[in-house]
């Protein structure tokens, strides 16, 4: 699997424009000839760089300067290119793609099974259909099993089925009326990544976290209230991703996720986050965007490896006295709260390159953020802040963007 993703992100590179100047380079190409031992770029150094060079020449050089993982993730970061900007939470995920949307897949079942030793990806679209053909036990070599749009009202027997697929990796059921997991699902010990978008799913099976080689889950868009008390047994998770669900805290055992890289939870009912919420060490994501969130707790700041915190649209009047802590945080999000304030702590963040915290109530920002070293981008409410501070912010450091919103 480890090198279908690498292949992926190869792909990537050579999606992405190249160089104006120079049409013959590709993405590859262009960051095999930018050195790694540059902590900044000099104004003289871009002179005769691409708008995608000096982008990949600055990322490089902030990964330098970051905590990595304690492992070696299979879920890589997105390729540093022209649209990976660091400075902004919407644009530095994770780079995951489990489906492999970018892979030739196989779109009828008897067209695999015609082929049943090559067959590796299968995507199925059949309105109403209410169980997998019996025939998909044929394929030994079946990857990737993407389904969109059935009607699976007992899907037990349909996981006996997946379980005779020895190289199965990732598992898609979007959109399959799916109410509830069968407690066999422990049977499919094969599977690294489970996506379950856009069904009905109220309550997952306390079995769901005996994959012990589960890697990436995603339940977008259900109406779950809750995660298994025992989620902490998925010792190898990376990401987790329940956006649009309404659960309103994480399981304490949360903090027992020891490779938890990345948590996409928007749009829930989060009030609170669990005690045990710092003990993930290699945590380097999250998006908490429109919940209910009015204070975080004091382990939060024990995220040495926290680089994006989305924040935003929650009822946050203040941060932790020793935010500071999080000293790989690079971008801060904390749009449409309750701030009166400026939240000093941020000038501490020796890091960060962008905050944005406009639809708050904060009516002057401090000019010491001009003396924050890499400081990138502010995002602001245009309505608030006076524009005397903006043109004396400007005078002092005309290298950080102001964005009035």
């Amino acid at each position: 699997m480890k090198n279908i993703f690498i292949l992926l992100i190869l792909i990537s590179f050579l999606l992405q424009s190249c160089d104006t100047n120079n049409s013959t380079q590709n993405e590859s190409q262009l960051i095999a000839n930018i050195t790694d031992n540059e902590d900044t770029i000099k104004d003289e150094d871009t002179t005769n760089l691409s708008s995608t060079e000096k982008a990949i020449k600055k990322n490089k050089a902030l990964d330098k300067r970051l905590i990595p993982p304690t492992f070696e993730s299979k879920l890589p970061w997105h390729p540093a290119g022209e649209r990976h900007n660091y400075s902004m939470p919407d644009f530095n995920r994770i780079f995951i793609n489990p489906y492999l949307k970018f892979v030739e897949f196989t779109f009828s079942i008897s067209e695999a099974v015609e082929d049943s030793l090559s067959t590796k990806n299968l995507f199925l679209k059949e309105k109403g259909t209410t169980k997998l053909p019996d025939d998909i036990i044929k394929l030994k070599n079946l990857e990737r099993l993407t389904v969109v749009g059935a009607n699976f009202s007992d899907f037990s027997k349909d996981i006996e089925k997946l379980a005779q697929l020895p190289n199965l990796k990732a598992l898609s059921l979007k959109s399959c009326n799916i109410t509830s997991l069968p407690s066999n699902i422990n049977l499919l010990q094969q599977v690294e990544a489970i996506g379950l978008n856009f069904n009905n799913i109220r309550v997952l099976p306390n079995e769901i976290c005996e994959l012990k080689n589960l890697v990436y889950i995603s339940l977008l868009n259900n109406p779950l209230y809750k995660l298994p008390d025992n989620i902490g047994n998925l010792k190898n998770l990376e990401v987790l991703e329940v956006g649009g669900t309404k659960i309103s805290t994480f399981p304490e055992s949360i903090g027992d996720c020891d490779r938890l890289l990345h948590i996409t939870a928007n749009a829930c009912r989060l009030e609170k986050l669990p005690e045990s919420f710092g003990d993930m060490e290699n945590l380097m994501d999250f998006n908490f965007g429109y919940n209910k969130i009015k204070e975080l707790p004091n382990t939060f700041v024990n995220l040495p490896r926290l680089r994006i915190a989305d924040l935003g649209g929650n009822k946050l009047k203040s941060l932790p006295e020793n935010f500071a802590k999080l000293e790989n945080l690079i971008t801060c999000n904390l749009n449409d709260n309750l701030f009166t304030e400026f939240p000093m702590q941020l000038l501490e963040l020796k890091n960060l390159l962008g905050m944005s915290f406009n639809k708050n109530q904060i009516k002057y920002i401090p000019l010491q953020v001009t003396e924050m070293k890499y400081m990138d981008q502010i995002i602001f409410d245009s309505v608030d802040i006076r524009q005397s501070n903006l043109d004396s912010i400007a005078v002092l450091n005309p290298n950080i963007r102001l964005w009035k919103h």
